[in-house]
């Protein structure tokens, strides 16, 4: 009888990974996003964030029936690609198209604010004052004319959020409710400069100094563009022979400029109140400087273009340190009694002129083309002292 034969147990074979189980959450996090960004890209004004949701079901659906990872990117490809090619977008509700034109609305007005906010806040604030200064120089027509535009100019301020409704002058409320297109249309109104020259014309009446340093400004900016497309020669070579013609002495280099500029910073000791001597001598250094800005003026207007390139800003420096000069000579030679020992009359400009001594201390420091201190004492200075007292 023969010996039976041995049972073989077979070796199962090795199990097959689970690549969903090896699969990076990072990496469907990857995928999520992607396909997202396909299908906002579908629907304008859509945005990724708003597709996330349903970017995630799109990719589950996939991973849940892919059969390895090759056939999982596969499908998500070819999904994509054949919904790009025949999805319809439909038609929006018009919710949807309410909201989505009161987005734009308010993102207007976020950009109205922005460029012309300031200028019509000004309007506002001065429109009283430049009323009442038009109806006084120019008379009750023009100043119903200007109140005009300064209604219109409130009305803008109110309907783009510049001010409160009701908080101007005109008690000015919102237009309940708006054409359509009303904001575009003011918008394009706005870009013809409407709102700056309303600006302009308050801003000459109330702070005629700054409107002629915003002047400067602007000539200064045309002067410098002419340079640049070699039209400024002209202006200079002009310039210099009608100065020369005239014997007029200015600052003639790019350094005596630089310097002389520098110098209208340094500040005029304020005088003691009560001290005669003081106010002499602080404002015999503003007339000196002033009469230094007048120098540097036409300086600025004969150098050569590339030098007058260097000095960008310098007109606005030279105005604003002549107005600082004129406002001490008007705060203390036409409202002060302390320097008035006696009554002074228009004759007295000549006949009984002011005689100083020299403050070197105080006036710009010599240049080649100013006036020393010793040639400012050897002249006299005819300044009638008046009072309002």
């Amino acid at each position: 009888m023969s010996d039976p034969k041995p049972q073989q147990t077979q070796t199962p074979a090795p199990a097959i990974p689970n690549w969903r189980k090896s699969l990076a959450q990072s990496f469907r996090n990857n995928q999520v996003t992607e396909i997202a960004g396909v299908l906002a890209s579908l629907e304008p004004g859509a945005s990724s964030q708003s597709k996330l949701m349903l970017a995630m079901r799109f990719e589950q659906l996939i991973f849940d029936k892919a059969d390895n990872i090759d056939d999982y990117l596969k499908k998500i490809n070819q999904r994509l690609k054949r919904l790009k090619k025949n999805y319809k977008p439909g038609e929006e509700s018009a919710d949807v198209l309410a909201e989505r034109s009161k987005a734009k609305e308010e993102q207007l007005e976020v950009d109205m604010r922005r460029k012309h906010g300031a200028a019509l806040k000004y309007i506002v604030l001065s429109s009283d004052k430049s009323m009442e200064i038009m109806k006084d120089k120019h008379g009750e027509e023009r100043a119903l004319l200007f109140k005009q535009h300064l209604d219109s100019a409130e009305q803008w301020a109110v309907e783009i959020g510049v001010i409160e409704e009701g908080s101007g002058p005109g008690k000015r409320r919102k237009r309940i409710p708006r054409e359509p297109g009303y904001l575009e249309k003011l918008n394009e109104m706005f870009q013809q400069k409407r709102v700056e020259n309303i600006r302009s014309h308050v801003l000459k009446l109330v702070d005629p100094d700054v409107f002629l340093g915003e002047s400067l400004t602007k000539v200064e900016d045309e002067i410098l563009e002419d340079d640049m497309k070699l039209q400024g020669t002209r202006l200079s070579h002009v310039t210099r022979t009608a100065l020369a013609n005239a014997g007029v002495s200015y600052p003639t280099d790019l350094e005596s400029m630089k310097k002389l500029i520098d110098q209208l910073a340094t500040p005029v000791p304020a005088p003691r109140q009560g001290q005669a001597k003081d106010i002499m001598e602080s404002s015999v250094a503003y007339m000196e400087r002033i009469r230094s800005c007048s120098q540097l003026l036409l300086g600025f207007m004969a150098l050569c273009p590339t030098d007058r390139a260097q000095l960008k800003g310098a007109l606005r420096k030279i105005h604003n340190s002549a107005v600082e000069g004129i406002e001490h000579l008007q705060t203390f030679y036409v409202e002060s009694s302390t320097l008035r020992h006696d009554t002074v009359q228009l004759e007295d400009a000549w006949t009984k002129p002011l005689h100083f001594q020299s403050m070197e201390q105080h006036l710009v420091p010599n240049c080649h083309v100013v006036d020393t201190a010793q040639q400012l004492a050897s002249k006299r200075l005819c300044l009638p002292l008046r009072s309002t007292a």
